[in-house]
């Protein structure tokens, strides 16, 4: 190579190079990447050694950054093996009973409940059972459950959502101490709902237009606290019953036959709204107290 242009070559590296050692020192330019200039430079052929602006781009994908990056065990600071939130058989597991969980459709959540969807065609059969023994809550699409939902053996929360859901074809049952049934979804729950506890507390809503058309019964032991609240227009067209303490509410054309609550050594409290309780309410023999309002709602025994 000509000496001129040697010259000219070298004398534009030793300017490119005290360029950047000015912006680096100073700099004047805090976050622009000269990973590029490094390697620019690297073909100079003056020994200069400009490692200090080789860690300023990026890593290659998948490399860590640095050596902290490449002995982090999780994205989340823990173990690798723990990203799933504990040990196995701490959670999701449905307290080693998860066999019996995916027997039955459902999937076991991290806090030990058993979860059976039924969005529609694709429940696992016509009327979801909560396996024995388990905690479960089960969902029940457009017209899904069509021959309601088995919960006689276990604690659960039965959410008759779609319209149609919690159909005709037998009974929403729940027997565990902790009993939750919601119908919201339009004409939901179109057969007998009946729960039956001990020691626990058991909660019928039935808010979706026209739901709950058949009777709606809580045969519980008198320690159980019970609350039944027939919202929606036209819901719990049958008799509405409750053997324990606690409190039924229909409102909004609801509770189309009559309404019983209580037993000897509870105390209940029934509400008739909006033209409600069609043939009125009464407190079992030994209910005290017994408040039904409006008072002229109360009609005498039997209560069914």
């Amino acid at each position: 190579m000509p000496f001129g242009a040697r010259d000219v070559i070298r004398r534009r590296a030793f300017l490119w190079l005290a360029v950047v050692t000015s912006v680096s020192s100073c700099s004047l330019f805090a976050g622009v990447d000269f990973g590029d200039t490094h390697l620019a430079l690297a073909d100079g052929g003056d020994g200069t050694d400009t490692s200090v602006s080789a860690d300023t781009g990026p890593a290659a994908d998948g490399a860590p950054s640095d050596d902290n990056d490449a002995t982090t065990p999780g994205a989340d600071g823990g173990d690798a093996n723990d990203r799933d939130g504990g040990e196995a058989g701490s959670t999701g597991d449905c307290g080693g009973k998860a066999a019996l969980c995916t027997a039955a459709g459902g999937t076991c959540a991290a806090d030990g409940t058993c979860h059976i969807d039924c969005p529609g065609s694709t429940c696992p059969g016509p009327r979801p059972k909560c396996p024995k023994g388990l905690k479960c809550v089960v969902t029940c699409g457009d017209d899904a459950c069509a021959y309601g939902v088995d919960c006689n053996d276990s604690e659960c929360t039965i959410l008759c959502q779609g319209n149609q859901s919690c159909g005709a074809g037998d009974q929403v049952q729940c027997g565990g101490p902790t009993c939750a049934i919601v119908c919201s979804g339009q004409n939901s729950c179109k057969s007998t709902i009946s729960c039956g506890g001990t020691l626990g507390s058991t909660m019928i809503t039935c808010s979706g237009l026209n739901s709950c058309s058949k009777d709606v019964v809580a045969n519980v032991d008198t320690k159980t606290s019970v609350t039944i609240a027939c919202t929606g227009t036209n819901s719990c067209a049958g008799y509405v019953s409750t053997t324990g303490g606690g409190s039924i509410q229909c409102d909004n054309a609801s509770c189309g036959k009559k309404v019983a609550c209580g037993s000897g050594g509870t105390s209940c409290t029934i509400t008739c709204d909006g033209g409600s309780c069609g043939q009125g309410a009464c407190c079992r023999a030994g209910t005290s107290p017994c408040t039904i309002d409006p008072a002229d709602a109360a009609v005498a025994g039997p209560c069914p």
